[in-house]
């Protein structure tokens, strides 16, 4: 099967549109957990991404992950006009800025160079975030918790 994206939603009322209202990426620290922070700029509202680590469980807060500049890898552009011509797309009425991505070239680069990952973490998704200027790609077995953290005004 083919590389292909899914819609993924994991903001209950998403304020991100590429189009109107780009995901803007405001810091990101990795200690224990994983955290993208976003910023809504019409509102001025911050969301955390969170990757838990959990250690207990044997799960970390990701496998591998990459950021790069939008734009720069024009196979995520060709992946994302193909959704647009998919039937599920035709209904929505925004850009999207988050994605699962299906059958992962990504997930499949990384098996070749650790192969074990496939027996160690069997359950690895590829998710990918579209912002105002970059690609961020995480390759995990955790769903991040999202919260709403402030409005600067």
């Amino acid at each position: 099967m083919k590389e292909h994206l899914l819609l993924w939603e994991p903001l209950e009322h998403n304020p991100f549109c590429r189009q109107r209202n780009e995901l803007h990426l405001v810091a990101f620290s990795y200690e224990q957990d994983f955290i993208l922070l976003f910023e809504d700029i019409e509102t001025n509202e911050q969301y955390r991404f969170m990757y838990e680590s959990r250690e207990n469980h044997g799960k970390h807060a990701f496998i591998t992950f990459r950021m790069t500049e939008e734009l720069t890898i024009p196979d995520i552009e060709d992946l994302i006009s193909d959704f647009f011509k998919t039937e599920n797309a035709n209904t929505l009425s925004y850009g999207p800025t988050f994605y699962k991505v299906a059958n992962s070239e990504y997930l499949k680069w990384y098996d070749a160079k650790n192969p074990l990952r496939k027996e160690i973490r069997p359950n690895a998704e590829h998710h990918l975030f579209v912002t105002s200027t970059l690609y961020i790609e995480i390759i995990t077995e955790i769903e991040p918790r999202v919260s709403k953290i402030r409005s600067l005004l």
